[in-house]
């Protein structure tokens, strides 16, 4: 078979004019489109405040794109003068300081551990990164309880960190509340105006005279000077009482409050003498109910026979924080059959008292606790229906009702302290009683 070569096309010369000012025109229409996309592209990069190595940029509005950096990633998508961290269960502070750009880790534990000690986080709390115009962190702030802040920043020229205490300043409008308990203590103070901080810090007034879960009867009553504190025009929340008067069940109990020249503060009554006491009248804070009371005679739900009940039982949700009524030293701490995990603590003088049914233990045999202080969570170990507290008191080695003991009142102001309370004393009264 002859291959035959087609034969040559030879265009004339205007033709082959015309097409070479096409082709040139579709590459110069191509190129052109391309410099507006890349114009374009390089105009939202600037937007969004990342340049073409992935580090922020700060916008000239200087607004911020404050983003929680909570997923790990610690460079924010906007430009932003402080970022916002949740710390997460598994989280450590080294990680978060590394994630967040700084490298001074140990300097910055060291700085904030006579304030804080940042090696003890816990999930859910909250660090604010604020940072430099050269986009570099200059400033943590960490909430560390109440009003207080740790604040830790980084000195510009020398690049060391240092660490300060900062407290919100408040501006303090004296109030006056009262209320009258009609069906339960909770909804009069609400009514009142109270929120349920405000109740518990009423209830913490008392805790060595009344226990608020038990005790409060129909017709009480209470009248409390208390400062309104307020930031910016707008109200935050209320202080602690100044002074209070609450009469329950007959009895009349005035508190107020006293700071002595060393500093120290507490609740007195009208003669100097303090309100606290030996024991608290109940391990557990304001709002858990009592479910079973000391009955020598009572017949067991579960063993269905007629068995002591030498003890009050406090039925609260699983986890509340058990509290030592008392300072003194733990004798006892483990599991103990039928009352599951138990803790028992010895108090000077022939007193002692037990913590039973525990869903976790805090203390250990032999540790000296304080007044107050958590030894363990609510739980239903043991032979239990369900999560409440078993709690015995025990004097000269006798099952006593803990709900009716009266624990003495010993620590009084001294002489030096009296004519600076007496004067205090009386112009809270007279403020109390509208005059």
């Amino acid at each position: 078979m002859t291959n035959r070569s087609q034969p040559e096309t030879h265009l004339p010369p205007r033709r082959l004019g015309a097409l070479a000012f096409l082709a040139f025109s579709f590459v110069f229409l191509g190129y052109a489109v391309l410099l507006d996309d890349k114009s374009r592209d390089e105009d939202d990069d600037a937007q969004k405040g990342v340049n073409e190595s992935g580090e922020l940029s700060i916008g000239q509005d200087g607004e911020s794109g404050l983003e929680d950096s909570s997923n790990g990633d610690a460079v924010p998508v906007d430009p932003t003068p402080a970022i916002s961290y949740t710390i997460q269960n598994g989280d450590s502070m080294g990680v978060i300081l590394e994630q967040h750009r700084i490298s001074a880790v140990q300097q910055v534990l060291a700085a904030a551990k006579p304030i804080q000690d940042l090696s003890r986080i816990r999930s859910g709390q909250k660090l604010i990164f604020d940072y430099d115009d050269d986009n570099m962190p200059e400033a943590i702030r960490y909430p560390i309880g109440g009003d207080d802040t740790l604040v830790l920043a980084r000195d510009s020229e020398t690049g060391e960190w240092s660490a300060t205490k900062v407290t919100r300043e408040f501006d303090a409008r004296p109030s006056r509340r009262e209320l009258t308990v009609e069906t339960t203590l909770w909804e009069a103070a609400i009514n009142a105006g109270l929120q349920s901080g405000d109740i518990v810090s009423l209830a913490n007034v008392y805790k060595y005279d009344v226990d608020f879960n038990t005790e409060v009867q129909a017709g009480a009553t209470a009248e409390i000077l208390i400062d309104e504190l307020w930031e910016n025009g707008e109200f935050i929340k209320l202080a602690q009482p100044k002074i209070a008067r609450f009469t329950n069940a007959g009895e009349s109990y005035l508190a107020i409050h006293f700071t002595d020249s060393k500093g120290n503060s507490d609740y007195y009554d009208e003669t100097g003498l303090a309100r606290k006491t030996a024991f608290l009248r109940s391990p557990l804070g304001f709002e858990p109910r009592v479910t079973s009371s000391f009955n020598p005679n009572r017949f067991h739900p579960i063993h269905k026979k007629r068995r002591p009940h030498n003890g009050v039982d406090f039925g609260a949700p699983t986890g509340t924080k058990i509290k030592a009524i008392g300072d003194g030293k733990v004798t006892f701490s483990g599991r103990n059959g039928g009352y599951g995990n138990h803790v028992k603590i010895d108090h000077p003088g022939p007193y002692v008292s037990t913590y039973s049914h525990m869903n976790k233990i805090m203390v250990k045999r032999g540790e000296t606790v304080r007044q107050g202080q958590v030894i363990g969570t609510v739980g239903a170990t043991g032979t239990a229906t369900g999560p409440h507290l078993h709690f015995e008191f025990l004097v000269n080695g006798v099952f006593k009702d803990p709900m009716k003991q009266k624990h003495a009142r010993t620590q009084r102001l001294p002489k030096s302290e009296m004519a600076r309370f007496q004067s205090q004393k009386q112009e809270l009264l007279n403020a109390l009683d509208g005059q």
